[in-house]
């Protein structure tokens, strides 16, 4: 691929209001160079990608990665903004009661912040499931996960259901819990050694272990045990989601290598009918995008949060794209959207060019509109994760920028002149 690197000057506004955000700021023209990126090999005329989005690919494309969190489809969130005279508050509580930024909050774990690792080696998945509120076209927030990994807490291989785990990490409906003492506090821990008579073909059990005063999972070094614990014999909620350990910072490659474990476990089991309720169509309780916790006190946090913000995102293709390996996708989309499809994809664009230009403004640097194709979190795309699996997740595959200026100049005054 040859890319040709343009410097041009370029009108951009002065910032307004920076510690109270808005959506339009007073205009104040100045002059600044700014660089563009142009692949001379696309087919359909000459792409330019913006640096910061360029600078987003290659931290997807490399081992740093990036985190994404969900936020809410456009609808909800264009509503919000134009009820706070244009600005999107951080701390909002949407009409479902999930928060933007807390959304697995509960009483006694107020800071919890759910969020997706996106790098080339994993599957492309954020949480998107199609049941709830059109999701599957979530606006969501895109973070440089080493500027904010102080706040990260710890890491599920597939989503943690964490607003139902107590503080320690045991989740409330797992009978485990049982079988120790203070369960609500003792942490619940993947850890990165081999269980007794390690072999390829044991299950293990977790269990209480009583001079660390924790409940632990033996994983392995690389995480390669992971499946023979929560995996082996079907990949459902109950067994997969509830009962799984959680992994701390410190051991993020061996959390790695259990995702690697989990994807090559699911594929085969897709073949035996083993994943989820309904033989791998959506059932409404398993969620397969990892999950990634950070703890997030937006009144203290967000500020030194911010300056790892890198872009909001949009899920842009259809529903039925999302559910291919789905014989009966149709029939379930159409119950889906509330709306015309193409209509909640727009407010979603829509949405993510507000949040944009708040953004822009309020960190005096562009913050980049992104489409992206994600798989869902909902079934096993076989094909899909055999050719990801095969060739690698890089980003140009499932997203590019989206040009706010073509559509909503009138809401992107921080770079549309």
């Amino acid at each position: 691929m040859q890319w040709l690197v343009v410097s041009v000057l370029a009108a951009s506004g002065a910032v307004h209001g920076a510690s109270q955000p808005t959506l339009r700021g007073s205009r104040h023209a100045s002059l600044e160079n700014k660089t563009w990126v142009v692949d001379l090999n696309a087919t359909s005329g000459a792409r330019v990608m913006e640096k910061e989005v360029q600078h987003i690919f290659n931290l997807i494309n490399s081992p740093n990665g990036v985190l994404v969190h969900s936020i809410q489809h456009g609808a909800e969130i264009i509503a919000q903004m134009k009820a706070a005279n244009g600005e999107f508050k951080w701390d909002t509580k949407f009409g479902d009661g999930v928060r933007a930024l807390n959304d697995c909050y509960r009483y006694d774990n107020q800071y919890c912040s759910a969020w997706s690792f996106i790098q080339k080696d994993l599957m492309p998945m954020v949480y998107n499931y199609p049941l709830h509120g059109n999701m599957q076209h979530a606006v969501a927030l895109m973070v440089d996960r080493k500027k904010v990994e102080h706040m990260i807490q710890r890491m599920h291989v597939i989503d943690g259901d964490t607003w139902d785990r107590f503080p320690g990490g045991m989740h409330q409906d797992d009978s485990l819990r049982y079988h120790g003492s203070e369960p609500k506090v003792s942490p619940y821990v993947c850890v990165p050694i081999s269980p007794p008579n390690a072999n390829t073909s044991t299950h293990f059990d977790p269990f209480y272990n009583e001079s660390a005063r924790r409940f632990e999972a033996h994983v392995g070094e690389n995480g390669e045990y992971w499946p023979q614990h929560f995996q082996d014999s079907k990949l459902t909620k109950k067994y997969t989601m509830v009962r799984q350990c959680h992994f701390e910072y410190g051991s993020w490659n061996a959390w790695r290598g259990a995702l690697a474990a989990f994807y090559a476990r699911a594929k085969e089991q897709v073949l035996t009918g083993q994943v989820g309720n309904k033989n791998n169509a959506p059932d409404g309780a398993l969620y397969l995008e990892n999950e990634v916790t950070l703890q997030i006190n937006i009144a203290e946090d967000f500020g030194s949060f911010g300056e790892g913000i890198l872009a909001v995102t949009v899920q842009d293709n259809l529903c039925e794209d999302q559910l291919k390996p789905f014989d009966h996708r149709k029939e379930f989309c159409s119950r889906l959207a509330r709306h015309n499809e193409i209509q909640v994809i727009e407010e979603g664009r829509e949405a993510a060019c507000r949040l944009s230009n708040q953004l822009s403004h309020q960190y005096r640097r562009l913050v980049p509109v992104i489409q992206a194709r994600f798989l869902s979190n909902a079934l096993v795309n076989l094909e899909a994760w055999n050719e990801f699996s095969s060739s690698g997740a890089y980003a140009e595959k499932y997203m590019e920028p989206y040009d706010c200026c073509a559509r909503y100049s009138d809401l992107h005054d921080y770079s549309c002149s």
